[in-house]
């Protein structure tokens, strides 16, 4: 009951309690609960202040809005006779001139040009001011609801400030490609199309351009015009079955008036929230939205860009006529809001300095606390009042997690909910109102939410861990730890949050491996095991080297991880996610494995090669002629003649609306085309061979093809850069391609080495688009050309097709910086001065580029090669040499300002494929395709002396120096040997060759201690070989693209591997016995694109599928330790 003190309420505090309780008593059913509020309401009106002596527009519109609310009362009794008592005073305001009435709408009233809110407009042609008294209008109860909502949402807004938002087409579109966001949804809202998506990031405006957009469309509302409807997703119940009846039954609607909108208007649904509700289906769709006798809407959609994985257009876009499978892409558009830039912050901040005087002092603040009884109980004028607003939101974030399932909006009825968990955060106790005011916390009538879902997730994490104190105090039982009350996979924010934390609190890093040791004999630290796992894994921590014997981890999501050798005897690891890990050697000895996910399925042997692997058909024809050409099939007649492809037509596919088709091509490209018109419309060229199949994923929006290449690769050509992910497995030629109906979660492929193989393109697609909504990731696209190691051993150089270089620690494989920018073709070699703060790049545009490794910035570019420059070395003394297509090799002086050489060296007969010095700077040796190998000796004044090493039977790839006999130099070749020379002037003894490679090589390296010689190879392996014997140490075969580049780091043995596939491996050599036999164990590693699982035990473990256990068998994996025993479900 509301209180019958005789104090006297504002107009604004009046209508604030009756339009928060007047929709509730319009609601409810019940007679007796109806009265009640009635009467409640009948008190509030009895407290009204006096109408104010000073005569303004602003005063006379609240009083006409409350006689508005007092008829709306009148309406909500059925009493008839005080409805007509109203009317007079609604008159007398008209009679004033600030009301206007017109045919087409209802009285309305106007508000002074100086305040600070437009209350109310009118909508239809606007009268002049009435003379006389006007005969009232009369509304039917549909009406009057309908401009009651107009006038509240109208009032509600409360945007002093408002800056207008930038967008972009795509999440990939190019960022100077900008529009503004409010001309585009007007666009949208003038088109044909049905569904409108806006992504953002946390924090970028979206919920605050929504509430502009429903602003903004009010004022411009015409009787006949679709009806905009801000809808708050996390507050309803059901929005996924029930959106527009529960939130018109929000504003009050009753069924009937729910009926009659559904068949008789048209609304613009404004749905804010879409990841903070949790959604995952199309509500368009399953609200069935414009279909017959259905309701008709356009939805505007805002979702925080993190909430999605790459295949979330389906969730969307309208599902096209009569085809249930597929997504009508022409009824769809989408936009990504840009950060602000800062021209608009500087706008914002001198409007709101701007926005009013502030001229309090201390005295008013104190003065204003003393008036509100228990204020100073709060210590406000200490630190504790900080610390008690932190926890007062960090236990309301726990509590809404816990009591609601991470629901944000939360309800609270005092009458209702007086005895509840909310009554902690929300009742009227003056301490907990101060909080809650101070709280990041936004309410809408009796609805409290945090302002951001972000938030939220920002003070549940601070439960787990304080940002500045660290963990929270240990718990009596590990099952009262934060980790426990709930599995955090699902809660991609909180854990960035904490992994954050990992990396700047040590003390929480142990504690969540304290909690991981502790699940070997607890059980109940299980769930915080999981998390506590999964924590650490995405904070960069390597866990392979740790003893997890008998851990406790279910659920744990470890996909993409690097689990080399990891011990897993006796574990629980029930539901763990393994997708594309690297298992190698892993032992999973009696572990417990039931639901373990490893994203892949067992291939499939088949008898004889297979050429064709179908899920579903598809159609058209393609020809050796080099066209796509489509046919009638009524008459036969060649229809439309597709031309572009440079050689023969190998698969074509139709999307599945038939509006475009794609072509595979012996040319190594993929082409979409038109299908009405036969434009080409996109080339998408990454395949390094032949394409063999295409095929659409059955959204229509995701492409696949499969190359001679052993790959099957992934795109959206929507985007500027459209690959998004690589499968790889296949050993040999990939001939046949098939997407399942049920999407990229099934991709089958067919290869020459007799397999079919499957994969779940959508796990691997969610991690790489998660990480890389910003194309500038760690990986280079298409491959890694060439690497370089700085002589501290701290920084790693790589160079790719994708021109760009990029430096990472070559301990962790952390980025150290962005993508460096500048060649205009691929780069083929880069180096460090042997200070690392020059690194030198040089590829197939000629140039050299010289870059500050400390500001990552370009300082000079060196011209002067008249070909492709393929290799480069820094002698000792600074000097620079560069080996080129152009048959000479180069001594560069770095310290002169000229585009000219120190020294052109000349002698080979073809292109210089590679170059090296000695570590003494006594020798430069290069190698070439005339199949020589050629060694100069300089003196102090740089004088030459040339000596030819003739032996290998084709194109000389690389050449090494030993670091320690610099008179020992290794040559490798496409001829698949490895030789061994000896230039001491004493010795005339042959080489030693080493053989073993089954295919061409394109790198050898010696480590740093001389002893050991590593060597890569298009065979897709590196080979450890002992310099001394010759023997062949240690063959590492887990590698899935052909070998660039292979480095050693200083003074330990780690070599790391540069794979053409894009991926970066680091092993550690360790070395047995009296160096006869070599292991490696993979120390960290980038662009895993696929599962690894050779040499895994798996011998005695418990719940693992059938489907599971042959995969593992035929990864590798080892099942007959110790009898063999395997519990398969």
């Amino acid at each position: 009951m509301v209180s019958t003190s005789n104090s006297k309420l504002s107009p604004k505090s009046v209508l604030q309690l009756v339009e928060i309780l007047q929709p509730i008593a319009r609601a409810t059913e019940d007679p007796a609960r109806r009265l009640d509020l009635c009467n409640q309401i009948d008190e509030i009106f009895a407290r009204l202040k006096p109408a104010s002596t000073a005569v303004t527009s602003k005063n006379r519109a609240l009083r006409a809005k409350i006689d508005i609310a007092l008829q709306a009362q009148a309406v909500i009794r059925g009493d008839q006779e005080e409805e007509d008592s109203i009317t007079p005073n609604v008159e007398s305001v008209m009679r004033s001139g600030d009301c206007r009435v017109s045919d087409e709408s209802m009285f309305e009233y106007d508000i002074d040009a100086s305040s600070d809110q437009a209350d109310v407009y009118n909508e239809g042609t606007v009268s002049q001011p009435f003379s006389s008294p006007p005969i009232p209008i009369q509304l039917s109860p549909l009406e009057f609801d309908l401009r009651a909502m107009k006038s509240q949402r109208l009032a509600c807004y409360g945007q002093s400030i408002y800056i207008p938002p930038m967008a972009k087409s795509s999440l990939r579109a190019e960022n100077d490609e900008f529009f503004p966001l409010f001309d585009k949804v007007q666009e949208f809202l003038e088109s044909e199309r049905e569904v409108m998506l806006i992504l953002g990031d946390s924090g970028a405006g979206k919920s605050t351009f929504n509430q502009h957009l429903e602003h903004e469309l009010w004022l411009n509302y015409s009787v006949g015009d679709r009806i905009p409807l801000f809808v708050n997703l996390p507050a309803l119940e059901r929005p996924e079955e029930n959106l527009l009846a529960e939130q018109l039954q929000n504003f009050g609607f009753t069924g009937e008036h729910i009926r009659e909108l559904r068949h008789s208007h048209q609304f613009i649904l404004i749905c804010d929230g879409y990841d903070e509700a949790q959604l995952t289906c199309n509500l368009h769709t399953t609200n069935l939205l414009n279909l017959f006798e259905q309701w008709s809407a356009k939805l505007v959609i805002t979702c925080r860009t993190q909430y999605l994985g790459p295949d979330y257009r389906h969730r969307f876009a309208p599902n096209a006529i009569n085809q249930y499978t597929g997504s009508a892409k022409d009824l769809f558009q989408e936009a990504v809001i840009t950060p602000f830039s800062k021209d608009q912050i500087e706008t914002y901040v001198e409007r709101y300095i701007s926005l009013e005087p502030r001229a309090w002092v201390g005295k008013d603040y104190m003065d204003s606390m003393a008036a509100i009884p228990n204020i100073m109980d709060l210590e406000l004028l200490d630190a504790g009042f900080e610390w008690r607003g932190i926890q007062f939101q960090t236990d309301l974030a726990v509590a809404i997690y816990q009591e609601q399932d991470g629901r944000p909006v939360v309800q609270y009825m005092p009458r209702n909910d007086e005895s509840t968990w909310k009554a902690e955060f929300f009742d009227s106790d003056p301490i907990s109102t101060i909080l809650r005011e101070a709280s990041l916390l936004s309410r809408t009538a009796n609805q409290y939410r945090f302002v951001h879902r972000s938030i939220l997730e920002y003070f549940y994490s601070c439960s787990i861990v304080h940002p500045e104190h660290g963990p929270v105090g240990p718990p009596s039982s590990v099952a009262d730890h934060p980790l426990s009350r709930r599995s955090l996979i699902n809660e991609p924010s909180i854990i960035q949050f904490l992994c954050e934390r990992v990396q700047q609190i040590p003390s929480f890093r142990q504690e969540l491996f304290a909690i991981i040791e502790q699940s070997k004999t607890d059980s109940e630290a299980s769930q915080a095991a999981a998390n506590a796992v999964t924590i650490l894994f995405r904070s960069g921590c390597q866990l392979n080297h740790i003893d997890m014997q008998g851990i406790r981890i279910p659920g744990a999501d470890l996909s993409g991880g690097e689990l080399d050798s990891a011990k897993f005897q006796g574990a629980d690891l029930t539901g763990v996610n393994f997708s594309r890990s690297w298992l190698r050697q892993a032992d999973f000895r009696d572990a417990n494995m039931s639901e373990v996910q490893f994203g892949e399925w067992p291939f499939l042997s088949v008898d004889k090669e297979p050429t064709v692997c179908v899920y579903s058909n598809d159609g058209s024809s393609g020809s050796s002629d080099r066209t796509v050409r489509l046919w009638s099939t009524s008459d036969g007649n060649s229809v439309l003649v597709l031309q572009g492809h440079t050689d023969s037509i190998s698969s074509i596919a139709y999307a599945p609306d038939g509006q475009h088709i794609m072509s595979g091509s012996n040319d190594t490209t993929v082409r979409l085309w038109d299908a009405s018109t036969g434009k080409s419309l996109a080339i998408l060229t990454n395949h390094t061979d032949r394409v063999s199949a295409v095929a659409y994923a059955s959204n229509g929006l995701h492409l696949v093809s499969a190359s001679w290449d052993r790959t099957v690769r992934v795109w959206d050509s929507s985007l500027p850069h459209p690959q998004l992910s690589v499968l790889r497995g296949a050993t040999k030629i990939i001939t046949g391609l098939s997407v399942s109906p049920a999407g990229l979660s099934q991709v089958a492929a067919c290869c020459i080495d007799k397999t079919v193989r499957l994969w779940d393109a959508s796990l691997g697609l969610s991690d790489i688009f998660a990480r890389g909504t910003a194309i500038d990731s760690s990986e280079h696209i298409g491959g890694v050309s060439t690497m370089a190691i700085s002589s501290d051993g701290r920084q790693l150089a790589t160079g790719g097709y994708d021109t760009t270089i990029r430096t990472c620690d070559a301990s962790t494989g952390q980025s150290l910086g962005p993508a460096l920018h500048a060649h205009k073709r691929s780069v083929a070699a880069v180096a460090f001065s042997p200070t690392a703060q020059v690194l030198a790049s040089a590829g197939w545009d000629h140039t050299i580029h010289l870059w500050d490794t400390e500001r990552h910035e370009l300082n000079k570019i060196i011209n002067g090669h008249l070909a492709s420059i393929t290799s480069l070395a820094f002698l000792p003394s600074g000097h620079l040499v560069s080996g080129s297509a152009d048959w000479t090799v180069r001594l560069w002086d770095l310290g002169r300002d000229t585009q000219e050489a120190v020294h052109t060296f000349r002698g080979h007969t073809q292109g210089v494929r590679s170059v090296a010095c000695s570590s003494d700077g006594s020798r430069i040796a290069s190698a070439s395709e005339d199949k020589t190998v050629r060694v100069w000796t300089l003196d102090a004044q740089l004088e030459q002396r040339e000596v030819v090493f003739e032996g290998h039977s084709d194109a000389v790839t690389c050449v090494a120096f030993s670091p320690i006999e610099h008179h020992q130099m290794a040559s490798a070749s496409d001829d698949k040997s490895i030789r061994l020379w000896n230039l001491a002037s004493d010795v005339e003894s042959g080489p030693t060759v080493l053989l073993g490679h089954q295919a061409g090589l394109q790198c050898v390296s010696y480590s740093t201690c001389g002893q050991y010689l590593a060597s890569g190879s298009d065979d897709n392996s590196v080979i450890v070989w002992s310099v001394s014997s010759g023997s062949k140490l240690e063959v590492v075969g887990d590698v899935f693209g052909g070998i660039s580049s292979v480095v050693w780091k200083q003074d330990v043995l780690e070599l790391i591997v540069g794979c053409k596939d894009g991926s970066i491996r680091a092993w550690r050599l360790l070395v047995e016995g009296e160096e006869d036999s070599a292991q490696v164990q993979l120390v960290w590693g980038t662009g895993f694109g696929n599962l690894v699982a050779t040499k895994a035990c798996i011998d005695g473990v418990v719940g693992l599928s059938s489907v599971a256990f042959k995969l593992l068998k035929q990864l590798g994996a080892a099942a007959e330790m110790s009898g063999g025993r395997v519990d398969v479900e």
